[in-house]
């Protein structure tokens, strides 16, 4: 059926009508149900009553109060009424309804009914599914949001959001919830997640990284006070109040168990304030306890002035009061971090006011001594003065991890001064006697002349002295009467060690340095080493050393104990000491590969390689050396080009077997000058003017020192001599060359020996 066009009022009636072509100029009245099978067009209609839904091409305008255009948009007039249930449907889209106004536009729900639950009322659904077949809704889905945007000068820009979520997971008559808070920050569009209310109740602000207040509680009141209050079945519990006229803020216990501050879960109470003003701190019991994060400062006008720290412990010995220092790297003791070596751990400052500001005069500190590790914390204390000028503390003494105690004084000043009864001071170890003491003691007749004496004890012995220093400033080591500046009594053991464990290429060495003021330049005035013999008593009889200078190392692995001493230099008697005109006397110097241990002080170390005599002669039998000659045959060698190493046979003096009779060579034993000589006999034959050369080689190679001559006699005898510079490992040897007779086997000489 075709509508053309309706004029006028359609009223229903109550019988079915079917037509083709229907044209209505006043009133229709339909009292059934009218079925359009085709589409109904319509060019003016001025009144529309229908029940089901209308479906317009150009828009619907309806009086002068709605108009719904052709794009989905309504446009109303004053006051708009629907009837209960009223449903809109859209086809999808993000703006479904939009109310728009050029002035304060407002959307209103008012509702009016007699009864307690009257209320205006605005409902979000929402599903998984279709509306036509929904689905249970899943935890973390949006089901409603209402957003707010303004415009940009571009566009309308998101700047906050109510979010209604699910907030667990929901079920047949169970959908928690939670609503979700949402603003935008500067220079932003997005809205993030600024509170929200937990299915719960449980109320949660998070303000990410800003440093702002979280919550502000704002009014305009200028006095009286603003509250915040926890209230329980109408009865107040607790109160923050702000006091506009003393800018005071207070924090009120309501009910009569005061104040508690509660960490790390419920019933863990760290602090309480009870309703008598007690202040409690880790304890719920009347009895001091008090932890500090930041600077706690006590001031009072009166005579005393303090914190005191008292414990009641009862019987037990453990309980003792205690005043506790703890430093970590970290921010905070969530984020703990291991601190480092010189680490401060606390801080003790003793302050006096200058008349303007409180001044450091004293201070004691502890701090990290070593590097830290897991149950592994070295620790030193340091305690500092300022000195009388200053302002500054300055270190005079410390106690390391390693118990050394250091002090650093002052010019003038006793570093260590120990007062009272007694003679000195002991040390001690656990609750023995002392193992180590300090004593200055009277000098009986001496007008109350002092010394000083050191004493030691020997596992299950007495204390007992170990070193003095008389009051005539001389120094005694296990003797109690020094005769000399440093006198020391001993038995078995070394006298002085002296000890070098460093790494460095340096030697421990002794010094002695004899200084005179005046002008007294007597070589007796100069430092000196005196090693002597006295034994019995009795005078020294020929063949005794009477001081020696050892030189050694370690022959195996291990201590000292295991040094050998294979060098050394002797005094070492020649006759008998019949006077102080008659004490004969030679120096010997020993070196090789037999050694003695330290203890056989009578054991001659190493071999004697020289000798100065009592008149003054030097003897050194040890001395490389050779003098060698017989040649296996005569030698011609027919020409200067021809030249032949010369090999003596026969050895007349060969120390330290240096010189090799099979091939004729001198191997230099050690580095140095050596005196080479070298004598031929020989003959003329048949030839004239026949030409004799002889050259000294070092390595195989023609060193310069050469002579030639030209015999024309039957017999001429040849020398050459001089001094050669060698290495250790070279050798020297001897090149003879001819051009007529020969060099005889016999009549000939070489010889070597290391001048220095």
């Amino acid at each position: 059926m075709a509508l053309t066009k309706v004029t006028g009022q359609v009223i229903k009636n109550t019988t079915d009508v079917t037509v083709g072509v229907l044209t209505v100029t006043n009133t229709l009245a339909v009292g059934g149900t009218v079925s359009i099978g085709g589409t109904l067009t319509y060019e003016d209609v001025t009144n529309v009553d229908a029940v089901g839904l209308i479906t317009a091409r150009n828009g619907i305008k309806v009086g002068s109060g709605i108009t719904l255009s052709s794009d989905g948009d309504i446009f109303t007039t004053g006051i708009s009424t629907f009837g209960g249930n009223s449903t809109f449907s859209t086809s999808g889209g993000d703006d479904a309804v939009v109310i728009k106004g050029d002035t304060f536009t407002t959307l209103k729900i008012q509702s009016a009914r007699d009864s307690s639950d009257s209320k205006a009322f605005i409902q979000l659904h929402a599903s998984r599914g279709s509306n036509a077949s929904p689905t249970i809704i899943q935890n973390g889905d949006t089901v409603g949001t209402i957003n707010a945007r303004a415009y940009d000068g571009n566009s309308y820009a998101s700047m906050s959001d109510i979010n209604f979520e699910v907030d667990g997971a929901p079920g047949d008559g169970d959908m928690p919830g939670r609503i979700v808070f949402k603003t935008s920050a500067d220079g932003s569009q997005s809205p993030s997640e600024r509170a929200r209310i937990t299915s719960a109740g449980v109320i949660e602000i998070d303000r990410g990284s800003s440093a702002d207040q979280a919550v502000d509680i704002k009014t305009t009141a200028t006095s009286g006070a603003t509250r915040v209050r926890i209230m329980e079945s109408g009865s107040d519990k607790a109160e923050l109040t702000y006091s506009h006229d003393n800018d005071l803020l207070e924090l009120i216990g309501m009910s009569g168990n005061g104040i508690s501050f509660i960490t790390n879960g419920y019933g863990n109470e760290r602090l309480r304030i009870t309703s008598s003003g007690e202040l409690l701190v880790g304890t719920t019991t009347l009895s001091p306890h008090i932890r500090l994060n930041q600077k706690f400062g006590i001031a009072y006008a009166g005579n005393y002035t303090g914190a005191s720290i008292t414990n009641y412990g009862g019987t037990t010995a453990a309980n003792k009061p205690l005043l506790d220092f703890n430093r970590s790297r970290g921010t905070s003791l969530a984020s703990m971090t291991s601190v480092a070596s010189g680490d401060g751990l606390g801080h003790i400052i003793f302050r006096g006011a200058d008349g303007t500001n409180f001044v450091d005069a004293a201070a004691i500190r502890g701090d990290v001594d070593g590097t830290p590790g897991s149950d592994d914390m070295p620790g030193r204390l340091v305690f500092e003065t300022t000195p009388d000028g200053s302002t500054t503390l300055t270190e005079r003494m410390r106690i390391t991890s390693s118990g050394a105690v250091q002090i650093t004084g002052i010019d003038d000043q006793d570093n260590l001064l120990v007062k009272g009864a007694g003679t000195g001071f002991a040390v001690h170890q656990d609750d023995t006697d002392g193992e180590v003491s300090l004593r200055a003691q009277d000098v009986t007749g001496s007008n109350n002349a002092k010394h000083m004496t050191f004493f030691t004890q020997v596992a299950g012995q007495a204390a007992s002295e170990a070193m003095r220093i008389s009051n005539t400033k001389k120094v005694g080591i296990a003797t109690v009467s020094p005769n000399a500046q440093l006198h020391i009594l001993t038995t078995n053991e070394a006298g002085i060690l002296i000890e070098d464990s460093s790494t460095g290429n340096n030697a421990p060495y002794l010094e002695i340095i004899a200084k005179r003021t005046d002008a007294n330049v007597h070589q007796s005035f100069s430092g000196q080493l005196l090693l002597s013999r006295n034994r019995t008593e009795q005078k020294v009889s020929s063949g005794l050393k009477l001081g020696s200078i050892l030189f050694g190392g370690n022959h195996t692995n291990g201590s000292k104990s295991n040094i050998a001493f294979p060098a050394s230099i002797a005094g070492i008697s020649t006759g008998n000491f019949d006077d102080v005109n008659n004490m004969p006397t030679a120096l010997t110097f020993y070196t090789g590969f037999i050694g003695r241990t330290r203890l056989q002080s009578n054991v001659s170390s190493g071999v004697e390689r020289m000798r100065i005599s009592p008149e003054g002669y030097i003897t050194k039998p040890y001395q490389p050396a050779c003098t060698v000659h017989q040649l296996g045959s005569a030698i011609n060698t027919n020409g200067e080009a021809n030249r032949t190493e010369a090999v003596f046979t026969t050895a007349i003096t060969n120390r330290g077997s240096h010189y090799n009779t099979s091939n004729g060579r001198f191997t230099c034993p050690v580095g140095g000058v050596y005196h080479v000589s070298a004598g031929f006999l020989t003959r003329k034959g048949s030839a004239t003017n026949a030409y004799h050369n002889v050259h000294i080689y070092k390595n195989g190679s023609d060193t310069g020192l050469k002579t030639r001559d030209i015999n024309n006699a039957n017999e001429l005898h040849i020398t050459v001599a001089g001094l050669i510079d060698c290495n250790a490992g070279q050798y020297l040897s001897v090149y003879v060359s001819n051009d007529g007779g020969d060099f005889w086997s016999d009549y000939n000489y070489f010889s070597v020996h290391l001048v220095g």
